[in-house]
């Protein structure tokens, strides 16, 4: 069954939202011949993040799933973008580290989300129950 978000997870998801379209800007003007995938990523996972969270202020059920599903997605594309990154750096490749800390600094950001979610998931069973024993 699904559970309408919690306020403070609609919050954490905007927050969200604007930290990787920064991100997704950051990288592209600073490398605009190779960074249009950070604006993508960063620009739509961003843009979804925060249709998710508006959804999730007005209560609709389904948006809670679509917020999980688009981060998992986001952490896994970010996982093995950063290994790709990072590996290239090791192997001499300097003017990727930029890159690779962009990718990383979004993959930390949809881990906080990701955990963030599952949790509001556990709570808001437990804030719905109180409320209703009351």
């Amino acid at each position: 069954m699904l559970r309408p978000m919690t306020t403070q997870t609609t919050g954490y998801l905007v927050i969200f939202g604007i930290f990787l379209l920064l991100l997704g800007v950051i990288g592209y003007t600073t490398h605009p011949e190779e960074a249009r995938t950070a604006l993508i990523s960063g620009g739509g996972f961003g843009a979804l993040s925060i249709l998710w969270s508006i959804l999730g202020t007005k209560g609709v059920r389904w948006s809670w799933a679509a917020a999980l599903a688009t981060t998992a997605l986001l952490l896994v594309a970010c996982v093995w973008r950063a290994s790709l990154g990072w590996l290239a750096v090791a192997n001499g490749r300097a003017e990727r580290v930029f890159a690779s800390i962009v990718i990383t600094l979004m993959l930390a950001a949809s881990a906080f989300m990701l955990f963030s979610l599952l949790t509001n998931r556990k709570t808001g069973g437990a804030e719905k129950a109180a409320g209703g024993a009351q």
